[in-house]
């Protein structure tokens, strides 16, 4: 059988700057389709126990007590 690539794969980190959490910083893992770049899944993650954890930890909670208001049967306002 043959191999077959389908995504090629990269890795880095990013700054986020939020105004509820502050200053997140994440390691982050891309993978991009080779038959379409346009198409790509990041993953961002922050080791627990560091800052950013705990930021987004707090900004869970606090997302958890402000829900974005939705419209009747559509999508988020």
């Amino acid at each position: 059988m043959g191999r077959h690539h389908i995504a090629t794969r990269s890795r880095g980190s990013k700054i986020l700057h939020h105004p509820v959490a502050g200053e997140l910083t994440f390691d982050c893992d891309a993978l991009t389709c080779t038959t379409d770049p346009d198409q790509q899944l990041v993953v961002r993650t922050a080791e627990p126990g560091i800052p950013s954890h705990d930021g987004l930890r707090i900004l869970a909670s606090w997302a958890a007590e402000h829900p974005e208001p939705r419209l009747e049967n559509g999508p988020p306002a």
